[in-house]
C-alpha cells in the first residue's frame, strides 16, 4: 500500500471528527489504543475514554485541517506525522484555532486499519 494510502486515513478521522457523532471517530481507534490528547491532561487507555474526549472536543463543533503530513508504511504499520489546526468554539461561540504537532499510528487489524497510538499537542509558541 502506498503512503498515499496512508496519508488518506487522516480524511477519515477528520470527516469523522466532523460528524460530532463521537461513536464514529472512536470506532477508528484500535481497542486498546492510546490517546494522548490534545487539551486534556488525562491519557486516553480504551474506547470508552477515547469516546468521551471526543464528545468534549465536539461541543465545541471542532473541525481540522492537516497542513503538513508526513506518511511512512512499514508492513503493517502505518505512521502519519505533521502538523493540523483545529478550529474550535469558545463557550461564548467566538471561534479560535489552535495549531498543533501530530502522530498517528495505524496497525492493519482484521483487514482494517486502525489507530493505535495518537499523540496530539499544542505548538509551544500557542501556550
Amino acid at each position: 500500500m502506498p503512503t498515499e494510502k496512508i496519508a488518506a486515513l487522516l480524511d477519515d478521522w477528520s470527516a469523522a471528527l466532523a460528524s460530532g457523532d463521537p461513536s464514529i471517530i472512536a470506532d477508528l481507534y484500535a481497542p486498546d489504543a492510546v490517546l494522548l490528547p490534545t487539551v486534556s491532561h488525562q491519557i486516553r487507555l480504551d474506547r470508552g475514554q477515547i469516546r468521551r474526549y471526543f464528545r468534549d472536543i465536539m461541543m465545541r463543533r471542532a473541525t481540522s485541517r492537516f497542513v503538513e503530513v508526513h506518511s511512512r508504511l512499514f508492513d503493517t504499520i502505518g505512521i502519519n506525522s505533521g502538523i493540523y489546526i483545529f478550529k474550535m468554539h469558545r463557550d461564548d461561540g467566538t471561534p479560535f484555532d489552535l495549531i498543533c504537532r501530530f502522530t498517528f499510528v495505524y496497525m492493519l487489524l482484521d483487514g482494517a486499519w486502525k489507530i493505535i497510538e495518537h499523540h496530539s499537542s499544542v505548538m509551544p509558541d500557542q501556550v
